[in-house]
């Protein structure tokens, strides 16, 4: 069964009260919010215009804000984020940051941001009118640390690719082994708890990084540090990727290197390394050559590369 927004208080984390500090202060500061919805851009001004108008239709009674990170766009993205801030009904927190890579940016975001729950959507997404609603539902238990819903295709005349379409939901008990693309980090809730326990997302994962899968890579690691997760297919985000035949065959190059890389991390932890090799060799039965030898390839690399060495 999922929460109402009312039983929030059930699920909430507990704000702990500042120590020292000026008490004046601490008194005019406002309250947290529950949920922080934060998208990362780069360079996008034009697709980021309807996705904020998507986000400002969203309804619903509980506290709520929206944490921009720019990751060093060169364009016109600064000002369509001031102007967006400057007309918003809700609290908008623009941040900056400067290093490339949308698991890094998405660190810098949930980090800024103040939400017990953390939504993560894209700047090429529209969310639902009940997006903040459907998202706090999914904590019915809380031993749920994360989950996630269907990503949909907005535009017809779009390359069905990047989706997400399943249509039954699903629980993913802890310590389990998390598909890539099982949930979308368009359409992505964790809990902020969750996100502090594995110190957030890895930065060599993530699109403008050295690998993609940063969402699934995270989801992972909260599913070894013992959080279940939940796949909601009633939260439906519209994708507006605009990507066509010839876009889709470079992806599946680089989505395969970076699941490549996921499997080859994962498998390298001892508490991991069972499910992962179970999954890999069920997976690489039924895979084309070329898929496996994209893995092969992206795994290498990872391990060549020797990120898994170091300390985050």
């Amino acid at each position: 069964m999922l929460m109402s927004p009312n039983d929030l208080h059930l699920a909430a984390r507990p704000v702990a009260a500042p120590v020292g500090g000026d008490a004046d202060a601490d008194q005019a500061r406002p309250p947290a919010p529950a949920v922080s919805v934060v998208i990362c851009t780069r360079n996008r001004a034009r697709q980021l215009d309807p996705c904020l108008d998507a986000i400002a239709r969203i309804r619903t009674n509980l506290r709520w804000e929206l944490v921009i990170v720019d990751n060093g766009s060169t364009d016109g993205t600064a000002a369509v984020i001031a102007e967006f801030a400057a007309r918003a009904r809700f609290p908008v927190l623009p941040v900056f940051e400067p290093l490339r890579g949308l698991g890094r940016a998405r660190n810098t975001g949930w980090r800024a941001a103040r939400g017990q729950f953390i939504a993560f959507t894209d700047d090429d997404c529209y969310v639902p009118e009940d997006f903040i609603d459907q998202a706090v539902a999914l904590f019915s238990s809380p031993e749920i640390g994360y989950g996630g819903g269907r990503l949909t295709l907005f535009d017809p005349s779009d390359y069905p690719v990047a989706l997400n379409l399943r249509e039954t939901g699903h629980f993913i008990p802890p310590c389990s082994f998390v598909p890539a693309g099982f949930i979308s980090g368009a359409n992505m809730v964790f809990r902020r708890v969750a996100l502090e326990q594995i110190n957030g997302f890895d930065p060599i994962f993530g699109p403008g990084g050295k690998y993609v899968c940063d969402d699934v890579d995270a989801q992972a690691q909260a599913s070894f540090a013992g959080w279940a997760g939940i796949y909601e297919p009633s939260i439906a985000v519209a994708h507006h990727h605009g990507r066509k035949a010839g876009d889709a065959r470079k992806l599946d190059r680089v989505y395969g290197l970076g699941r490549g890389a996921y499997f080859a991390k994962f498998l390298l932890r001892p508490e991991s390394r069972y499910e992962f090799a179970r999954h890999f060799y069920w997976e690489a039965r039924q895979k084309p050559w070329i898929d496996i030898a994209r893995e092969a390839k992206g795994a290498i690399g990872y391990l060549v590369s020797g990120a898994w060495r170091q300390p985050r």
